[in-house]
C-alpha cells in the first residue's frame, strides 16, 4: 500500500468518525425539523480533506481590529459562557440553533462565518454540521479563545534560537495585543501585516477556558 493509499483510507477513517459522532450527537439535540438537503458524501469528504478550513487567531484579531462587515464571528459554546467571555462583535449561535433557525446569519451566504468556542471540538462539529447542511463560506477559527487568549493577549517569544518567521510571527502577535489590551510603550494600533494568509474575500490572562470544546 502507497503513501497516497494510506492518506486516503486515513481520510475514510476520519469522515465515518466524524458521521459516527455527528449521530450520537444528534440524539441529544432539541427535537426541531431539519430543513437541509445533505451534500452528498463524496463531496462532504472532500471538504473534510481540505485545509483550508481553519482561520489562525492572527487573522481573526486583524479582522476585528479592520472591522470588517464581511466576517461574522460566530460563538457555539452555550449562552452563559458567552456572557462570561466572548470575542468582540460575535454573536452567540449555539450548536443546537446553528442549523434550525433558518433566520439567523449563519445562513447568509455572501459572508464569511467564523465558528468558535474553548478549542476546536465543539466548533469542529459545528463546522462538519454544517457543511453537511451544504452551508457556505464557513470556517473555524483555530485553536479557539484558548489560542486566543494564548498567541493574542499573552504573547510570549519564541525561545533562542528561532527564525525569521517566528519573530515576524511573534512581532505580529505583540502588535495585535496591543490592541486589545494596551501597552505605553507600543503604538496603539498594529501594522497590517501583508504577508498574513488571507481571509477569503467577498469583494489579562488567568488561565484557559479549559477543555478541548
Amino acid at each position: 500500500m502507497n503513501y497516497k493509499m494510506i492518506i486516503m483510507k486515513k481520510n475514510e477513517i476520519i469522515l465515518l468518525g466524524f458521521l459516527f459522532l455527528l449521530a450520537f450527537w444528534s440524539l441529544f439535540l432539541p427535537k426541531k425539523v431539519w430543513v437541509y438537503h445533505q451534500i452528498p458524501a463524496k463531496e462532504l469528504h472532500y471538504e473534510l480533506t481540505k485545509n483550508d478550513k481553519f482561520i489562525s487567531v492572527e487573522d481573526v484579531a486583524q479582522a476585528i481590529i479592520e472591522k470588517r462587515t464581511d466576517l461574522i464571528l460566530i460563538d457555539v459554546r452555550d449562552t452563559s459562557q458567552y456572557k462570561a467571555f466572548t470575542l468582540p462583535g460575535a454573536l452567540n449561535i449555539t450548536y443546537d440553533s446553528l442549523l434550525f433557525k433558518t433566520d439567523n446569519i449563519a445562513h447568509n451566504p455572501d459572508l464569511i462565518k467564523v465558528l468558535f468556542s474553548n478549542g476546536n471540538t465543539l466548533a469542529q462539529q459545528c463546522w462538519f454540521m454544517a457543511k453537511r447542511a451544504n452551508l457556505k463560506n464557513i470556517y473555524i477559527m483555530d485553536g479557539g479563545l484558548n489560542a486566543w487568549f494564548d498567541n493574542i493577549l499573552n504573547p510570549q517569544p519564541p525561545q533562542q534560537p528561532y527564525s525569521n518567521e517566528q519573530d515576524r510571527l511573534y512581532q505580529r502577535r505583540k502588535g495585535l495585543s496591543t490592541y486589545f489590551v494596551g501597552s505605553k510603550n507600543a503604538p496603539s494600533t498594529p501594522t497590517t501585516n501583508k504577508n498574513a494568509i488571507p481571509v477569503q474575500q467577498i469583494k489579562k490572562k488567568e488561565s484557559k477556558l479549559g477543555g478541548c470544546s
